[in-house]
């Protein structure tokens, strides 16, 4: 008689007690200043245009009446001071992946716009004086109107300083707004419509700068995200490469096996589709059609999940590397069981189709009578199935069978090895059973055992 028996084998609790988390390796100190360095060069090229830009907008600003001169040139001297402090911090903390710069840009961009609404206070109360005055006078019309010409004046000043900003990227559909109202002011005045062009006109030039100074500070933050972005994935690609290869570590620092594993191979290519993600989100992070919102959610959201997910990688090569190791312990006590108890004589020992992340087939001979033994993976790494195949050629009483699984099971639980209950089938096909053990030119015979593992299984 033959047939087969199998018992679900789990070394869930060794592995919890004995397997240390895995620790992601750094990225390497060349690959950070290369961050470090592509970081600086993309904030020149960006400073080297600003600068000849800001020279056109100052001689604008000296165009513009009064107390709007006054409040431009000291929102324009802010906003300057603002970019040399954002630099300055940029170079000192590179390498920190700068998320106190950004906390500090935000404070810094907060305290502008507050500075911001109290200028536009002062401005309108200004002009409120100013058009009291008007009624008080003779020829209120005229004083009126010559106000309004001044103002669109203004405005239209303040329209062009727009318009050399990238509006239509950070504030889509304003400019055009605003122009709507400018001629509209415009008509008024033509109209004779004094009060309500001096009005408008003050209130569309005021806007026009508020514009202007909102679409700057959004070049700004976008600036500095998208540098972020770029220099935290290529930091994060660094990360995967130096984790390319790695060890199994014990809870005391002791490695589990002595040579380092593939990544990649351990986790079904893992490291490669993680790669893939960072790519694109680099591509999509340089890419000048990006958004702001987008750049926030890849600095905030998608680099530390992608961080998140190497870890994860990492940890499913080294479970699958462990497991492997574990079928190996396994199958060698499952096998050393049946040569000294039972006479049994291994004739080969191999990995499923040549590797070493699928089951451990071996076969053992006596008298004609065969047993394969086959230890494959669970749904779990830490869970495997023992199936022990009996192909006999004389007759083998279920007695002697059952001792034979009583004996495996007995010193499995006894090295630690966790058991389930015992499921049994038919006679196997011999050839079917035998097909288990054709490998890829693999050597026929067992692989050296690990460093650490569960006691009498490799350890």
């Amino acid at each position: 008689m033959s047939g087969w028996k199998e018992v679900k084998a789990s070394m869930r609790a060794w592995f919890d007690q004995h397997v240390a988390s895995p620790i992601v390796a750094e990225a390497g100190s060349q690959v950070i200043e290369r961050a470090r360095e592509e970081t600086r060069r993309r904030l020149d090229a960006e400073l080297q245009p600003l600068e000849a830009a800001r020279q056109r907008d100052l001689r604008r600003i000296e165009s513009l009446s009064g107390d709007l001169r006054g409040l431009e040139e000291r929102t324009a001297q802010r906003l300057e001071e603002h970019d040399r402090r954002t630099v300055q911090q940029v170079s000192q903390l590179s390498g920190e992946l700068r998320d106190e710069i950004l906390a500090s840009v935000a404070d810094s961009e907060q305290g502008l716009r507050a500075e911001l609404a109290a200028e536009r206070r002062e401005r309108i109360a200004g002009a409120a004086r100013i058009e009291g005055v008007v009624e008080s006078l003779a020829g209120t019309a005229q004083r009126a109107a010559d106000e309004a010409r001044r103002w669109l004046s203004d405005a239209v000043t303040q329209r062009d300083r727009v318009a050399d900003l990238p509006h239509a990227k950070f504030a889509a559909g304003r400019l055009a707004a605003l122009e709507k109202r400018l001629t509209d002011a415009r008509a008024d005045l033509d109209k004779g419509y004094s009060q309500a062009a001096l009005g408008s006109a003050r209130a569309v030039a005021a806007d026009l700068g508020e514009l202007r100074l909102d679409v700057e500070l959004r070049r700004k933050e976008w600036t500095l995200l998208q540098t972020t972005a770029i220099e935290k994935l290529a930091v994060l690609e660094g990360f995967i490469q130096a984790n390319a290869r790695s060890f199994v570590l014990d809870r005391s620092g002791k490695k589990v096996t002595e040579a380092q594993f593939d990544v990649d191979r351990w986790s079904d290519g893992g490291l490669t589709r993680l790669r893939a993600k960072v790519a694109e989100a680099a591509a999509r992070a340089d890419g000048g059609e990006v958004d702001l919102d987008d750049l926030r959610r890849i600095v905030a959201d998608e680099v530390p999940e992608l961080e998140g997910e190497l870890g994860d990688v990492l940890a499913d090569a080294q479970r699958r590397v462990v497991a492997s190791q574990l079928r190996a312990n396994i199958a060698d006590l499952v096998t050393e069981v049946l040569e000294d108890r039972f006479a049994y004589r291994t004739e080969r020992w191999t990995y499923r189709g040549g590797d070493e992340a699928q089951a451990v087939v071996a076969l053992l001979e006596l008298g004609g009578n065969e047993v394969v033994v086959e230890v494959a993976p669970g749904q779990d790494p830490a869970e495997n199935r023992l199936r022990l195949y009996s192909l006999d050629t004389s007759t083998a009483s279920r007695e002697r069978r059952n001792d034979r699984l009583a004996e495996v099971t007995r010193e499995l639980r006894e090295r630690g090895v966790d058991l389930g209950g015992v499921r049994e089938g038919p006679d196997p096909d011999r050839a079917s059973v035998l097909a288990l053990l054709e490998t890829a030119g693999l050597p026929e015979q067992a692989p050296g055992q690990a460093e650490s593992g569960p006691t009498g299984a490799g350890g």
